[in-house]
């Protein structure tokens, strides 16, 4: 091919284009000019309506602060389309974003996520960029590189929607104050789907343990609450009594002995009925302990290294099965171990919170 003719191609390729885009462009901006009338009549109906003046201006103002779906003649979609994005680089910027995202998430508790990260050399870096977006439309976008720069921690709401715990909490809660000085070690920053693959191999390693030692998970044993049959018999039996008007003499003398004898006495009045109606039925299990603390009270009776074992253990699970490629440099399965041992020695006695 000539090379003239190469050039004029590109061109026209080029022009053809950019006129592409213009129109693409133009279209987008007139739709949006449409919606933001659509809303500015909308709220000028109802302001007119209470007696007050119609703002005129296209504002989303109120869709943030009221987060409810309106019946009008817009639909999510093209609401969707038209909310504000926020971004956000600072601590500050995140706790105001925070509430207005934490109004959508009270009406319904949905939080859209997403990460991007730049490439070097064919291989994925750190998250930068983090894409939140709640069922109104209204999205977030925070810069994390410049979130946590100069030392800055990241804000403790965004932390809880985004940390994975390598020693669950339920484990270390119950673990010596000797213990707590460095758990920041454990709280790693996980995006939302290596969050549901790590809790899923996590409730495996539980399982384990559960058999392991005999605490059980979701079983009578290990449920704080349990539900007293007779309590249970004796409120069905006031409950009868008092909206069956229609029962037979011998079932009504029946449920009224029932009651007697929970209540110790022959004199049954209206209010001991009210009160066996609404009596409570479930009561406190004395020989409840919770998995977790079981876990942790059989590796004390180890004394220290063996706390230090299922410390370590939790945190080679996560990285046998999760394969992080983004780990601190300083990160290890026995962190601060040697410290611990050094300051307080084998022989430390074990006080378990």
């Amino acid at each position: 091919m000539p090379k003239h003719a190469g050039l004029t191609l590109g061109v026209a390729s080029l022009v053809g284009t950019t006129v592409g885009f213009l129109v693409l462009w133009k279209f987008l901006k007139n739709r949006r000019s449409h919606l933001c009338s659509a809303v500015d009549h909308r709220n000028s109906v109802i302001l007119d309506a209470t007696g007050h003046d119609a703002d005129k201006q296209c504002s989303l103002t109120n869709l943030k602060e009221t987060p409810k779906v309106e019946s009008s003649g817009i639909s999510v979609i093209e609401k969707i389309l038209v909310a504000d994005i926020e971004i956000v680089s600072k601590s500050e910027e995140w706790e105001a974003v925070w509430l207005l995202l934490k109004k959508d998430l009270d009406v319904y508790p949905v939080l859209g996520m997403d990460c991007e990260w730049v490439s070097v050399d064919g291989k994925a870096g750190p998250v930068s960029l983090l894409q939140m977006a709640s069922y109104s439309g209204f999205c977030v976008l925070v810069r994390l590189p410049q979130l946590t720069s100069s030392g800055c921690t990241i804000p403790k709401t965004l932390l809880e929607l985004l940390a994975n715990n390598i020693v669950p909490h339920e484990y270390r809660r119950h673990f010596p104050v000797q213990m707590k000085d460095h758990n920041s070690h454990d709280v790693l920053l996980l995006c939302t789907s290596c969050h549901a693959v790590s809790n899923y191999y996590d409730s495996n390693l539980k399982q384990k343990l559960a058999e392991e030692f005999n605490a059980p998970i979701g079983c009578e044993e290990g449920v704080r609450l349990l539900e007293d049959p007779v309590r249970r018999q004796v409120r069905s039996a006031a409950r009868a009594l008092l909206n069956a008007a229609k029962l037979p003499e011998c079932r009504k003398e029946e449920l009224i002995s029932e009651i007697r004898a929970f209540y110790n006495t022959e004199d049954i009045t209206e209010e001991i009925m009210k009160e066996a109606a609404g009596l409570e039925t479930r009561i406190f299990n004395e020989t409840y302990t919770p998995h977790g603390l079981k876990v942790v009270q059989k590796f004390a009776l180890g004394g220290l290294r063996a706390l230090m074992e299922l410390e370590k253990r939790w945190r080679q699970h996560f990285l046998d099965t999760m394969h992080p490629k983004h780990l601190p440099q300083q990160w290890s399965v026995d962190h601060n171990h040697r410290k611990l041992l050094k300051k307080y020695g084998d022989d430390l006695v074990v006080q378990l919170c």
